[in-house]
């Protein structure tokens, strides 16, 4: 089992990025946005989100029945079997002020397995990718500074425990990621003020002593503004994403936030089917819970990890 850099594939198959970053102003209205393209890449995407921690709002509930797939069931193949590799932080002092989380991976329940890319393989010779959690911190003016990767470890939880915060919609399926100490990768990140982040430079600690969680579902309070970004980028909605595209959600501690958007892919047997570009096929959204098969979810909104 070898050891991965998973920034490698996304910047080798033009995943990185996504919808241009919103910036919201602490409460107010949202602005208009931009995009330089178009859904359903990998990696952080991003605007501002200064909620009170202590208002929650509504929202969340059970799935109820048929979910978004894709490919064969886990127990008829031979999966790829790659891990994301062990790094501390680089050199350099780096002050982040705001957090995303997203996760890659073949998912089916509490079971995470790796994929392949054809187009990346062909590229480079080994095009095997390990299912992984993303953490992306940026800068005060919401530039990607730092990411740190986990191999996904997931535990199923019961999407009926999680509320959105705001106006969030239905969660069809809700993991809680298990982190093990020490493991992520954060050799594309510097080092932190200690004094202002918990006792440890490395962010890794940070994060590894709190409960984090990702969740897919309904697209709701944020669908207008990503509708809108996609439509300003050049896509079409109706065609290019209405069908497909889920609302992603985040959970840190008891509080649960829309952030983003998801989508399920195709995929046999762990190899992801690509265009000639290596574009993904993208699959039908769900409708209700579970969600399993190639998941992919991006943020379109950060969040000021102060609350955390």
């Amino acid at each position: 089992m070898r050891a991965f850099r998973p920034a490698v594939w996304l910047l080798a198959a033009g995943c990185v990025g996504g919808l241009t970053p919103l910036n919201l102003d602490g409460g107010t209205d949202l602005p208009d946005t931009s995009t330089d393209g178009g859904g359903g890449g990998g990696g952080g995407g991003g605007g501002t989100d200064t909620t009170d921690d202590t208002t929650p709002g509504g929202g969340g509930g059970g799935g109820g029945g048929g979910g978004g797939g894709g490919g064969t069931t886990p127990g008829d193949c031979d999966y790829p079997d790659v891990d994301v590799m062990e790094s501390g932080p680089v050199a350099g002092v780096i002050q982040p002020s705001y957090i995303s989380v997203d996760l890659f991976g073949l998912v089916y329940g509490e079971d995470v397995y790796d994929l392949n890319s054809p187009f990346v393989e062909a590229d480079s010779g080994d095009g095997d990718i390990p299912a992984h959690v993303v953490f992306t911190f940026y800068d005060a003016s919401v530039a990607a500074i730092c990411i740190i990767f986990y191999d996904a470890v997931l535990d199923d939880v019961s999407a009926a425990t999680w509320d959105a915060a705001g106006e969030g919609g239905e969660v069809y399926q809700a993991w809680r990621l298990e982190l093990a100490a020490g493991t992520g990768d954060a050799g594309l990140c510097g080092t932190v003020n200690a004094a202002a982040w918990g006792g440890s430079a490395d962010l890794r600690d940070w994060i590894e002593e709190r409960i984090w969680g990702i969740g897919v579902g309904e697209l709701a309070a944020l669908e207008a503004d990503i509708r809108t970004a996609v439509t300003m980028g050049g896509d079409d909605w109706a065609t290019e994403w209405e069908p497909y595209v889920m609302g992603s959600y985040l959970s840190a501690g008891s509080l649960v936030y829309e952030v983003g958007y998801a989508f399920t892919h195709a995929q046999e047997c762990g190899v992801i089917e690509e265009d000639a570009s290596g574009f993904f096929t993208p699959l039908p959204g769900a409708s209700g819970g579970p969600v399993a098969g190639f998941v992919i979810t991006t943020s379109f909104l950060v969040l000021d990890p102060r609350q955390f």
